[in-house]
């Protein structure tokens, strides 16, 4: 069993870190899932696609 929001934390500090600019790569390998269940999870999650939050977050920036 993995802590979901302790994973959604990570990922939210990398894409807070790295704006538009981040590494699928890292994000991928933090939530250990492939991509497709993962646009799926954040999505659900935090009601945005992982490349409109990271938009929103480099310009509140």
């Amino acid at each position: 069993y993995r802590d979901t929001r302790l994973l959604y934390i990570k990922i939210i500090d990398l894409l807070d870190d790295q704006g538009s600019d981040y590494s699928i790569d890292e994000v991928l390998a933090i939530a250990n899932v492939p991509r497709k269940i993962l646009d799926k999870m954040f999505n659900l999650r935090t009601g945005l696609t992982l490349k409109t939050y990271a938009s929103v977050s480099e310009s509140a920036s």
